[in-house]
């Protein structure tokens, strides 16, 4: 069987987003199951992976199986049209999953869609829902605003495998 080759995260999403999101928006999915097969890229390179907490890892999914209750935080990016990228959390159990052939893992994912499919009415309601933000109702804005822009990774055909069936 032949290697993985992973590519660096942060080269492949380079085109979509600077510090400042300009060239996207995150639709956010929690808690969701995906083929770890589609992740094609990890946030530190390979060879900068600690070791120590490998071993960790690979003890307690022995001794308890890949459990899903355990602190096992995956974030992915999702590019637009494609696959998986490691966000801040989960090289480690990207890496393990992968070398056990596990066919489903559980990652929050932030779906990137490019602001150039927004057309101009929905970059207008997303900056009146940003300017309702206030203190007091930042949980409920959030949700207006990924709703609308999950519905429109759906109509781009963004979302994951499995949501679009």
């Amino acid at each position: 069987m032949t290697k993985k080759q992973w590519k660096n995260s942060v080269d492949v999403w380079k085109p979509y987003f600077d510090q400042s999101y300009t060239y996207c928006e995150f639709a956010e999915l929690k808690n969701f199951l995906i083929d770890p097969s589609e992740i094609i890229g990890l946030s530190r390179p390979e060879n900068e992976i600690n070791e120590r907490r490998m071993k960790q890892l690979s003890s307690q999914v022995e001794l308890n199986g890949w459990n899903y209750n355990l602190p096992m935080c995956v974030h992915l990016y999702k590019i637009p049209f494609g696959s998986y990228l490691v966000g801040r959390d989960g090289n480690h159990c990207t890496l393990l999953a992968t070398e056990m052939g596990l066919t489903k893992i559980q990652a929050d994912i932030n779906i990137i869609i490019p602001h150039c499919i927004i057309n101009k009415d929905i970059k207008s309601v997303l900056e009146i829902i940003e300017e309702e933000t206030t203190s007091d109702n930042d949980l409920d804005i959030y949700q207006k605003k990924n709703k609308i822009l999950l519905d429109l990774a759906s109509k781009f055909g963004l979302l994951p495998h499995s949501l679009k069936e």
